[in-house]
This record gives C-alpha cells, structure tokens and sequence, in this order.
C-alpha cells in the first residue's frame, strides 16, 4: 500500500480536533471535516497520528513517531483518506472519497443528502434559543400536562374517533399525510435547531447542517446530520440534541391536540387526530428505543458518556466468540453483551416485518429479501467475527472443528430427507343425518321411538289451499259452462299457483316426518327430553338417523398443511394406523374425485376407500374409530422444509377449487 500512497501528506485546515472527555481513563476525542460535515470518534494514539501527519507530512515518519507498524499505520491512514482528513499535498480540495457500505446494506437503505439547513436554521435560530431554554421548556411541559388533562376529559370522543378509523376515507388519507410530512420536517428541524443553539453555547461554529431522505426497505425517512454533536465536551448538550426532533414534534402534538379537543368534528381535526395518534406511537415505540440507531439510541449513549454504543457491543461480541475460538482478546463487558443481544434481535424483528411485507407484496420477493437478511445479520457478521480472531491468533484446533460443523450443518441442511403427510381421520361406516326441529311444532313419539313433529301453522296453510283450490275448481266448472276464455286463462293460472304452493307445503310436512328403514339407526339425543312439548327451530339436535353405508374413511387436512402433489397420486396409497391400537396398521386408497375433496372451516375433507380385507383387527374397528394416515410426499431438505413453515404461516388459505387447479396441473 506504501507504493500507492504518497509520502507527501497534508492534513487540511478545515480538518479540526476536539477533546470530548475520557472513559477508562482513556482521552476520547472529535475529528471532524468542516467542508464535508463529517465527523468521527478517535483515540489518542489515532489523534497522535493525525498530527504526526500535520506536522511531519510523512507516513513513515508518522508511524515510527507514534510507535505504530506500517500495516498498521497504511491502514489508519487509508481510513483517514477516505474520510479526507488527510490528502496528498496538492489536492486539498479533492472530493471526500465515500465509504462505500456493503452490498446487501445498500440494497435495503439507500441515503439521499440533499440540502445544507445552516442557511435555513439560522433564520429560527429565535426560537431555538427560546424553545431550548428554561422558559422553553417551562412551556413544554405545561402544554404536556394541559393535552394529557384535556385528553382525560375527551375520553368519549376519542372513543368516537377510534371507531371511526376503519371508514377513513381518501381525503382523510390525504390530509393525513400533508400533515405528518410537515410533523416530520418539524421533527428534524428540532434537531438542527438544537445542534445549533448548543453550538453557540459552547462557542463552536456548527458548521454545515446536511438534511435527506433515507429510504430504508422502500420507506422514506427524513434525517439530519447532526454528528458534529460529538465536539461538545458535555454529555448533557449532546443529548439534548438527540432529543431536540422529539421536543419539538411533540410541541406541535400537544398544541394540535389540545385543539382537537376543543373544536367541533371536521375533516382537519380527523387528520390531526390520525396525525397525533400516529406519532406519538411511532415516536414510543421506535424513535426512542435504544436497540437501534435512532434518536433514542444517541440520547442514552450520551447521557451514559458512552460514544459508539453500537460499534462497541459489536466488538463486544466479536471478543466473545473470539475468546471461544481461542483468541487472545480481552473479555468483554456484560452490558455490551447485553445490549447487543437485545439490539441484534430487535433487528430480527424488524427485518422480520420487512420480510412478511415483500412477503404479501409478491412470493417471489421475499427470496432475495430472506438471502440479503441472512447476509445482513448472519454470514457477514459472522465471517468479520472469524476473520477477526484470525488476526488475534485464534487456535487452529478450534478453528478447524467449528468451521467442520458449520459446514456439516450447512450440508445437511441441504441433504433432501423423506417427507409424509399426516392425516387425522376417523372410520365411517353410517351415513349419519341429525335431525334438528325445522320450524315450531308439537313433538311425540312413535312406537319406533322415532319423532313426529306437528305443526299448527303448516297444518291451517294446507287447509287454506285446499279450501282455495275447491272454490276455483267450483269457479272452473262454472266458466266453462259460459264459454269465457279469459276466465278459463286466469283460473287455470290460479290452480297451477295453488298446486306448486301445496307442492312446497308437502315438502315441509316431510321434514318434519322422520323415516326410517329396518337397516337403519336411530340414536336418540334431546327427543326424549321434549315429548310432548313445543319446540322450536336452534334447540338442540333430536338425534341422529345412521344409514349403514360401504366402509371409508374421513380425512383431514389443514389447509395450510395441504402439499400440491398430495391428489396428484395415481395409487393414492396411504398406511393408516389406529390411535388407540398403532398396532393395527392397514392400507387405503385416496378418492380423488371432486365430491370427495371439500372445504370445510380452513380444513380439506378427503375421503379414502378401504382395502376388501385387512389384518385380523381390521374387521373389529367400530364406527368412528380415531386413525392417522401417513401420506408419503416428495423428498425435501431442511431449508426447502422451513421455507415451506415459513409460507405455511405467512399465506392466505388458498380456496380448495385453486387448490385442485394445481393438482392438475401437476
């Protein structure tokens, strides 16, 4: 590297460093490029550096000055070129070169800096100063105490609007979304403001005050890039800073809300309580969570004098699998361990989100998204983490027997392995109807024991139209002594009437008739119960008419279970065990037919025909014996399974007719 740098180095005077305090006994300092607006955390060896290199403009005189290896110092200094700390003498005014962040990062955010605020903020550097003041903050909390009491009050009209969230219609949508961008631009402003006025405090110049969009997993987020926070030496100044976006957005929370409160219903207030809703939350549940590099992460690293929370957990658990690989690094912090632990999981949760998201959008997406995932929070990680303990002398002999079983696990999770499909079912050899009271009637019981239903109503409309179908029929005789084919036309249309309506009165009167033959069962349930009673239709079932049909099986599958391929069996073979006797193992054939498969309250009903002969238990099985069928399906390996998990909990029901297509298909 020492061939393609030169020797001739400059640090440029835009380039400045400040103390900021100590930890451990350690000197932590700020460099900072006021032309670009970037800044960074350093020691005192790499501050030592820097001015080895301001003073003597040579890499080697810098790095036997400051006791470093040349690998070493070609690496700082690489670091520090990219950052534009240090340029060759001669291009003091190149570009800063960009760090470029790995691939799968930039696939799921991407930064867009677009303006220097500086200009912007200086106009409302007023109300910084007020709203960042004692009386500031005198009034904040005031109007927090006056939207709370307000809204405690508001407890029926909250109710009101919540009610009405799923009738939002799309110019509540509309206006919904002018005002949160406007809440949002008012969030990052709060943080200019903040990082100006503590700038003036502590008499720094703030410099450039760089404003974007990042788009993170096709989302926009409005930033601003306040890192030049890091030269102020007090901690407390730098949190304010970090909370600066939240102070002031809910400012204009509270203010919005307390009008909200006070005002009538219409089309701003509904947007303003979405807007307010909507905020608030995320602010909770996001901006101020720790696990993740937002405001809520910079507030506590500042208030705990701990720069670089995230960087430091992560080498934190690079030393602690390190020093499971033998290396010889030093032990890490239990509450580094701990944050990242909780930081690397709530990650998981989020791309987790991403993933269903791309998931619903389209199938087909979600593969690249689930491989860049694994990318981001497994295989890059872990491959900086080895190369890491490499580098630290990690022991060969475990090296060796880890990277084996990463590897074994890895093939193996690839191997395809014998898959079935399981069945819960249970033997059918009745066709069973239960009988229920079809409409209010009068309950007896035969000598069979079966019930009779008499209805009353059904009763006095029969009589009606046999009394109505006398009179026409007298009304016919009579016409057709006169001759009148109008009036022939017009009762022969009465009588059809009539006889259609007694029709469908014949066929009431036969659902409340229960027939059986001599084969048939008859199971009493609450007939007994009411002889002689009214009944009416919703009481429980009168019982149950068992017609003794072919021996078969009943099938079912949850719908999400179902496997394309499963009816696509020519054979249909299925081994079928009994629940209370696994002994007793016999064979069955699917029905594939259309009438067998049905859907039934997100499960698939199949039907499966029994073999004429079986083992000697076969012929003892009882009626509605509980079975298990075994289905062999097409071989898959670990990974091919859990996607299958994964599509099994992320899907829709599919309808059973979808279902059916692809077997044909097939």
């Amino acid at each position: 590297m020492s061939g393609n740098i030169s020797p001739d180095l400059h640090v440029p005077s835009f380039v400045g460093i400040t103390y900021v305090g100590s930890e451990n006994d350690e000197a932590e300092y700020t460099v900072s490029n006021e032309a670009s607006g970037r800044h960074f955390f350093a020691n005192r060896p790499t501050v030592e550096f820097i001015e080895s290199i301001r003073a003597l403009g040579s890499l080697q005189h810098a790095a036997t000055q400051t006791r470093l290896s040349l690998e070493a110092a070609q690496s700082l200094l690489a670091q520090l070129m990219r950052f534009g700390v240090v340029v060759e003498r001669g291009k003091t005014n190149q570009e800063t070169a960009t760090v470029k962040a790995p691939f799968e990062t930039r696939a799921v955010m991407i930064r867009f800096d677009l303006v220097d605020a500086s200009k912007l903020t200086g106009r409302f550097a007023g109300i910084g100063r007020l709203m960042f003041s004692r009386f500031g903050f005198a009034l904040w909390l005031g109007l927090a105490a006056t939207c709370l009491s307000m809204l405690l009050l508001s407890q029926d009209k909250i109710a009101l609007a919540l009610s009405r969230i799923p009738n939002t219609g799309a110019g509540d949508i509309a206006a919904f979304l002018v005002l949160l961008v406007l809440l949002k631009a008012v969030h990052e402003m709060g943080h200019a403001l903040a990082y100006q006025e503590m700038c003036r405090r502590a008499g720094i110049t703030p410099g450039p005050i760089r404003m974007g969009i990042s788009i993170f997993a096709l989302t926009p987020f409005p930033f601003t890039d306040v890192t030049g926070a890091w030269r102020l030496r007090n901690r407390i100044p730098r949190a304010i800073i970090g909370a600066g976006g939240l102070y002031l957005e809910f400012l204009f929370i509270f203010i919005a809300t307390i009008f909200w409160t006070t005002t009538s219903d219409g089309w701003l207030q509904t947007a303003i309580f979405h807007v307010a809703m909507f905020s608030a939350l995320t602010s909770l549940l996001f901006n101020l969570n720790p696990a993740v590099k937002l405001d809520g992460y910079y507030i506590l690293s500042d208030l705990l004098a701990f720069p670089n929370l995230a960087g430091r957990a992560s080498q934190a658990a690079q030393a602690w699998l390190g020093r499971r690989l033998g290396a010889d690094m030093q032990r890490p912090s239990a509450g580094l361990l701990t944050y990242w632990t909780t930081s690397y999981l709530y990650r998981w949760v989020i791309f987790s989100g991403i993933f269903w998201i791309a998931y619903q959008f389209d199938a087909r997406l979600a593969v690249p998204v689930f491989g860049i995932i694994l990318l981001m929070l497994v295989f890059r990680p872990l491959l900086r983490s080895v190369q890491h303990a490499i580098k630290r002398s990690a022991r060969t002999k475990r090296l060796i027997p880890a990277g084996a079983l990463l590897a074994g696990v890895v093939v193996a999770s690839l191997i395809p392995i014998k898959d079935r499909v399981l069945l819960d079912g249970y033997v059918s050899r009745f066709d069973t109807t239960f009988v229920r009271v079809p409409e209010p009637a009068h309950l007896s019981i035969t000598g069979a024991g079966l019930p009779v239903l008499h209805s009353l109503e059904l009763s006095h409309e029969q009589r009606d139209l046999a009394l109505q179908r006398a009179i026409i029929q007298n009304a016919s005789r009579a016409v057709a002594r006169s001759q009148s084919g109008v009036e022939r036309a017009r009762l022969e249309t009465d009588m059809a009437q009539i006889s259609e309506m007694q029709r469908n009165l014949a066929a009431r009167a036969k659902t409340l008739t229960i027939e059986a033959q001599d084969r048939d069962v008859w199971t009493p349930l609450a007939a007994p119960d009411y002889v002689g009673a009214w009944v009416r239709p919703g009481q429980e079932a009168l019982g149950a008419l068992s017609t003794p049909i072919a021996p078969h099986l009943v099938l079912w599958l949850d719908q999400t279970d179902f496997e394309v391929g499963l009816l696509a069996d020519g054979e249909g073979g299925l081994k079928v065990r009994l629940w209370h006797d696994p002994s007793c193992e016999f064979d069955a054939r699917l029905d594939r037919t259309d009438e067998n498969v049905l859907l039934q309250e997100g499960a698939i009903r199949m039907r499966a025909r029994l073999p004429d002969t079986g083992p000697a238990c076969f012929e003892a099985i009882a009626n509605g014996a509980a079975v298990v069928a075994r289905h062999p399906a097409r071989s898959k390996s670990m990974v091919e399974r859990g996607w299958r998990t994964v599509q099994r909990a992320l899907q829709d029901r599919l309808p059973v007719e979808l279902l059916l297509e692809n077997e044909q298909g097939n």
